[in-house]
């Protein structure tokens, strides 16, 4: 085989190594399910874990483009068997393209996450809209205080009993007033 089918075979391999490492959020994020406002419970990924790897080995790549670019073609090819300094800073660059897009991705799944997870929150421990209302409420009724009654102590003396209250006095009929004494 020639040097340049080696280095293609090379470069398709890198290639597809990257792409299996490029993108932890495109691969791993679970996203909002489309009934999620209706539901009872839902999951999604809410985790911002893969995007900041994402973005780690995105930068990694974007120094690894800037230290390939920063020597010269006849000294990157010198030290690495005769391969082009521009593929090598493109294919980093192409990377770190792809992966700082899986970080946004990432980011903004997680934070739509967030979000309608404090929305149920709120749905299942918002109070109802409605107390129910209970027969002895109605319209029209006053409740009234009646307290339990309270058991009695063993050795005490029982309390004595409630005094009913005692009606209005009725009046006295009218005396009549004693007779003149006729002459």
């Amino acid at each position: 085989m020639t040097t340049a089918t080696w280095r293609f075979i090379a470069l398709l391999w890198v290639a597809s190594l990257g792409g299996v490492n490029a993108g932890c959020s495109f691969i791993f994020m679970e996203g909002l399910p489309a009934d999620h406002a209706k539901s009872a419970y839902f999951d999604c990924t809410s985790t911002y874990g893969l995007a900041v790897a994402d973005g780690v080995v995105g930068l990694s790549g974007v120094i690894g483009a800037g230290t390939t670019l920063s020597k010269s073609k006849q000294e990157f090819a010198d030290n690495n068997n005769g391969a082009s300094r521009n593929a090598a800073a493109g294919v980093d660059i192409a990377l770190a393209t792809v992966l700082a897009g899986s970080a946004a991705y990432g980011v903004v799944q997680a934070t739509r996450c967030d979000r309608a997870k404090e929305e149920l929150k709120a749905r299942i421990f918002a109070p109802p809209l409605r107390s129910p209302m209970l027969p002895s409420l109605l319209p029209g009724t006053a409740p009234t205080f009646q307290p339990p009654p309270t058991p009695p102590v063993p050795g005490l003396p029982l309390p004595p009993p409630p005094i009913p209250a005692s009606p209005p006095p009725i009046p006295a009929p009218p005396v009549p007033a004693p007779a003149a004494p006729t002459p």
